[in-house]
């Protein structure tokens, strides 16, 4: 990705789109691994829910939603998370994804009405995610132990 970053970046600034296929899943269930494709464009307005494509300080890229924003500074987390990232600054921030595609073929626009009803629900339950997780991970253990 690091080597793709200038071309990218080059034709975000001239207004262009880029598609890329995901990788990982920390934006599971809405993206899959390797299958998923996204499309994005300059990153103008962030507001919360929107997916960003950013670079970490270590200069790994990354798309994960935004949970916070405030002042230029966002605090971002993967739909498959639930521990925040806090503290990314907007020169970070490449693009925007502004269209996705499950399944590599059917495209679905970021403005469609039932992924913004996904994306608010989303948000709603990060904490209840992380509870249910929570959860899950002490029955393991309990069920290891006896």
């Amino acid at each position: 990705m690091a080597g793709l970053s200038p071309i990218l970046c080059e034709v975000i600034a001239a207004g262009g789109n880029v598609e890329l296929t995901v990788t990982g899943n920390s934006m599971y269930p809405m993206l899959r691994h390797r299958v998923s494709r996204v499309k994005l464009s300059a990153a103008d307005g962030l507001k919360v829910g929107d997916v960003p494509l950013y670079i970490r300080n270590n200069g790994a890229y990354v798309l994960h939603r935004i949970i916070k924003a405030e002042n230029g500074i966002y605090s971002m987390c993967g739909d498959n998370q639930w521990v925040l990232e806090k503290g990314i600054r907007r020169d970070q921030v490449i693009a925007v994804m502004t269209a996705f595609s499950r399944d590599g073929k059917k495209w679905t626009d970021c403005d469609n009405a039932l992924y913004i009803m996904y994306r608010r629900v989303w948000l709603a339950v990060r904490l209840v995610r992380r509870l249910w997780h929570g959860g899950i991970n002490r029955l393991r253990r309990l069920l290891k132990w006896h």
